[in-house]
């Protein structure tokens, strides 16, 4: 009898052995990964990014908060882009694994930059026409115009350079900007002054275009609506 109750005894201390190793093996911590090492956001915007896997309490931190800012709740990263650039989001967890998110910023100008299909309206008179935005540099952007014209008369190319852009509830603001042209008016040369403005958003543009100094008629009121293409 007392052999018996020996061997009972050794086998259930073996496995009290055993279902402490394995709580041991439980309890190691397991590295920190993130659903993707890189990504990008709009400047303005945000992007969330999700923690696949880590030890819990997680904490997050920006290399440069002026490029983009970084929270965490739960298992899930919000990133904001605050302005065009690189930099990098550090996360740690409670047993102190760590791992990084690199994060470009995509600026306002490249966001915009492309050319827009859509109605001109001059004078009362509609008609398609193309407008184009052409990066100069993160918040910069040039507006070209081509051939433009009115009542069968051609004036030539409307350009305006170095229009800052600005972010305003969601939409993308080209400030007014005016500089002087030399456009054609029935075969002779003419000094305008030129004055643009406009908004963006998602994908459709508005833009008013004010030419002013035009002999004869003093002023035309131009505007612009139509989509990226």
């Amino acid at each position: 009898m007392n052999k018996k109750l020996l061997c009972l005894l050794m086998f259930v201390f073996s496995l009290g052995l055993t279902f402490t190793a394995c709580s041991s093996d439980d309890d190691d911590p397991v590295n920190l990964t993130l659903e993707k090492s890189e990504t990008s956001v709009d400047q303005g915007a945000t992007v969330t990014v999700k923690i696949t896997q880590g030890n819990g309490d997680y904490k997050v931190s920006s290399a440069s908060e002026t490029t983009a800012t970084a929270s965490v709740s739960g298992d899930v990263i919000t990133v904001s882009g605050v302005a065009a650039g690189e930099t990098t989001i550090t996360v740690t967890d409670k047993d102190k694994k760590t791992t990084t998110l690199k994060v470009t910023v995509v600026g306002l100008a490249d966001q915009v930059a492309g050319t827009y299909s859509g109605t001109l309206s001059v004078l009362g008179q509609d008609s398609e026409s193309e407008i184009t935005l052409e990066k100069i540099s993160s918040d910069k952007v040039k507006v070209s115009l081509k051939n433009f014209s009115f009542s069968e008369m051609e004036l030539g190319d409307i350009i305006v350079s170095d229009i800052p852009l600005t972010l305003s509830n969601g939409k993308v603001i080209l400030e007014e900007t005016s500089t002087s042209l030399t456009l054609t008016m029935m075969g002779n040369p003419i000094e305008v002054d030129v004055a643009v403005s406009g908004t963006v958003e998602e994908v459709s543009m508005n833009l008013a275009i004010a030419v002013t100094k035009v002999p004869l008629l003093g002023s035309i009121d131009v505007t612009f609506s139509g989509d990226k293409k």
